[in-house]
């Protein structure tokens, strides 16, 4: 039973960490569509958003 519960918490952290990836890279993708459409400001707001995120996600593996 021990086991059966740690093989889904471990599915669980594995399936977090995807869609945390994933999340990033549509930010990513986001600023830089801004950039090329020249739109920095709104941009440099999705840049904070990445790094804020990158904090929180750097700061849970700790």
């Amino acid at each position: 039973m021990e086991d059966k519960l740690n093989e889904v918490k471990e599915y669980t952290l594995r399936v977090s960490r995807r869609e945390d990836l994933v999340y990033m890279n549509q930010l990513q993708w986001l600023k830089s569509k801004l950039i090329e459409e020249e739109r920095y400001e709104e941009a440099d707001e999705i840049n904070k958003c990445i790094e804020n995120e990158f904090n929180r996600f750097k700061n849970r593996e700790l």
